[in-house]
């Protein structure tokens, strides 16, 4: 499990085998890690460490030019360690190799190749024990009376008591979201972009925390609309408009008054994330810088949860559609930086998008279809489809075609399939956004999935967590042959 405290901490990973890095660098940053550096020189490492002083060095042993244990010789030289944690990754995963390693000056070892929870949870060991190791060392270097450490211990005793804050606050926050957003991951997708955009904007990471819980209440107001205003599916005409545009005041109003910063910034949000930065906006017409940043913030990150959202009115656009419409309208109702950093940022917003999507309902045809033969088929060329429904129907299977990632992504924990078909490239989510998504989510990550592309990206495929891998165009008795490898009785290995 990883503690939202870890997230700041600087993590360097190492290895010669680009690959390798992209995959660690994508597995921590979908956690919520934010400052990874990677490096394919080892002979850089004693610089880099020195240099950016990191929290954690991930290390792999068997490199060209300098390998680990030599690495960790010269760290030990250089009086880098045992400060640094060391966590050690490699294929040679025999006891001998093990105990040189951990007598070399690591402090834990991970087989290659690596498994994500795995990963996630000695990274989270790790760095809470450095940050553990730390505080200890700090009171002891101020033992008598020192202000600044009974403050930090007092900081430390109240994290959890600020964690229950902040999870009854969201809690609120969805409940004044129900009416219209029964599910709740509206208010989660915009309190998670919100903070990765402010942190893109130069908040520390005590604003990003605050904003994240802060920005949940944006629509606290929208309490006092009426049903038959905030549920009408079609547009609402001046009288109902305007008093829709009322929930910014009614929202200031509920959070008005508080000595506590979080509900002071709330009160702002709610307030100031309708404005816009040529004016035009309400309640209040403020101007550009006039609008405090985090009304500019959760007013981008609103207008893109919109747009990439289904409406009664309207179809989910893709992230990047999404995009391309706020970059037009930079500087007139979006603060120009903060589309830039937009822009990006999108990959790990994309990122956001993917794995906080509501369960679409399956269509009606759906519901008759054997769970035990069913395959989902996705791709955005409905001819590739085709082939793989004509394919699969010959031998017995049933086929569900998508041809869109987050639909897919929907779709599969809500169907449950023995095994998907995957392109790579696709408009709204790549592939490798939608596995990703796939393989963090425990309902689904034991589907097996089988990649479908035309570029060789194996080895990337593999890493992702992809049971199998075929290149376009597809050949029949690959793709059957691949099913049914997926759909073999299997030992209890994840996919």
């Amino acid at each position: 499990m990883t503690i939202p405290e870890l997230f700041p901490a600087r993590i360097l990973a190492v290895d010669d085998v680009s690959e390798n890095l992209i995959i660690l660098e994508r597995m921590l940053a979908r956690a919520g890690y934010r400052e990874v550096r990677t490096l394919n020189d080892s002979r850089e490492v004693v610089a880099q460490c020195r240099e950016w002083q990191p929290d954690l060095l991930l290390l792999d042993l068997r490199m060209p030019e300098l390998d680990g244990f030599e690495v960790m010789a010269q760290l030990r030289a250089a009086a880098i360690t045992p400060a640094l944690p060391i966590l050690v990754l490699t294929a040679d995963s025999d006891e001998q190799t093990r105990l040189r390693a951990l007598e070399s000056g690591a402090r834990d070892f991970l087989a290659k190749p690596i498994d994500r929870p795995e990963l996630l949870a000695r990274v989270s060991n790790l760095l809470e024990a450095r940050r553990l190791r730390s505080y200890v060392d700090d009171l002891q270097g101020q033992q008598s009376g020192s202000g600044a450490a009974r403050e930090e211990a007092l900081f430390a005793s109240n994290r959890q008591l600020f964690a229950a804050l902040g999870d009854t606050v969201h809690r609120l926050a969805r409940m004044s979201e129900y009416r219209d957003d029964p599910t709740g991951l509206h208010v989660t997708r915009v309190s998670l972009y919100a903070a990765r955009l402010g942190a893109a904007a130069g908040l520390n990471d005590e604003q990003c925390t605050l904003l994240k819980f802060a920005s949940t209440m944006h629509d606290i107001g929208k309490i006092g609309v009426p049903d038959s205003i905030l549920l009408k599916p079609g547009p609402l005409d001046e009288a109902e408009f305007e008093t829709m545009r009322k929930h910014s005041l009614l929202g200031a109003m509920v959070l008005a008054n508080s000595n506590d910063e979080l509900l002071r910034m709330a009160e702002q949000i709610a307030l100031t994330h309708h404005e816009r930065w040529d004016g035009a906006g309400y309640p209040n017409g403020l101007v550009g810088d006039e609008i405090p940043l985090v009304g500019r913030i959760v007013a981008l990150c609103d207008a893109f949860d919109a747009l990439t959202s289904v409406r009664p009115y309207k179809s989910a656009w893709s992230p990047q559609a999404a995009l391309a419409e706020i970059e037009g309208n930079a500087a007139k109702q979006f603060d120009p930086e903060l589309v830039r950093c937009l822009r990006a940022e999108l990959p790990a917003v994309i990122r956001i998008y993917a794995a906080h999507q509501t369960v679409m309902e399956p269509p009606a045809a759906l519901e008759v279809l054997d769970s035990t033969r069913l395959v989902l088929a996705v791709d955005d060329d409905p001819a590739v489809l085709n082939l793989i429904e004509i394919f699969l129907k010959r031998e017995g299977f049933q086929v569900v075609k998508c041809e869109q990632g987050a639909q897919a992504i929907a779709l599969a924990r809500q169907q449950r399939p023995i095994a998907i078909t995957l392109d790579v490239q696709m408009p709204d989510l790549d592939g490798w956004s939608v596995l990703d998504a796939l393989k963090g989510d425990p309902t689904t990550a034991d589907i097996p999935v089988i990649m479908l592309t035309m570029s060789e990206e194996r080895g990337m495929a593999y890493w992702f967590g992809a049971l199998d891998y075929l290149s376009k165009p597809i050949n029949g008795q690959e793709l059957i042959a691949a099913i049914r490898k997926a759909t073999a009785p299997r030992s209890g290995a994840v996919a």
